[in-house]
């Protein structure tokens, strides 16, 4: 009789488990999407698949808050909370019009990658502005990739600050500078 009761524990365990597992695979792929210059003013615009983020070496998110939980701005700047007016709204559409303004002097076949990280509220001079902190990859028509964090606007969808811009170096070209490629200890 124990043994029953165990056995059906386990596979109640082992299916859980696999539910989980399941329902949880890929979350990491809704926060992300990915935009595609098509021609010279043509824009494709859709979810990222997996091979696309496995392309771009996306990581998986740690943690994560459901998209049914209304998230709270996060205030940048200084003297937060003391703001006496919004100098723009919040749009719905900040995500696709931020693809565009990327992919506006790019040639046909560059992606650009959009991953929403947090909304904020960036205070200056006494008015807030909402804006959207994300992650930007870009694969150029030529396969070179590139990434960066950037603030943009909630309304309009324009870049107004970028930080963690990748450093591309050619290994191979460089003169040698005093140093041996294989120091002698």
């Amino acid at each position: 009789m124990k043994l029953k009761y165990l056995a059906i524990f386990a596979l109640i365990g082992v299916i859980g488990a696999l539910i989980y597992y399941i329902s949880h695979k890929d979350q990491h792929i809704a926060s992300w999407e990915t935009f595609e210059k098509t021609q010279k003013d043509k824009v494709k615009h859709h979810k990222s698949t997996s091979a696309e983020l496995k392309k771009i070496n996306a990581k998986k998110e740690t943690k994560r808050v459901p998209a049914n939980i209304k998230r709270e701005r996060v205030f940048l700047g200084k003297n937060k909370k003391q703001i006496n007016e919004f100098i723009n709204q919040p749009a719905s559409d900040w995500k696709e019009k931020l693809g565009h303004n990327l992919l506006d002097h790019r040639l046909p076949g560059t992606k650009v990658f959009i991953k929403e990280v947090s909304g904020n509220i960036k205070v200056e001079n006494g008015k807030g502005r909402y804006v959207e902190k994300v992650i930007v990859t870009t694969i150029t028509a030529e396969g070179k990739q590139y990434s960066f964090n950037a603030l943009a606007d909630s309304e309009t969808g324009k870049v107004l600050n970028t930080w963690n811009r990748t450093i591309h170096e050619e290994f191979g070209n460089k003169p040698n500078r005093g140093m041996s490629a294989n120091p002698v200890y």
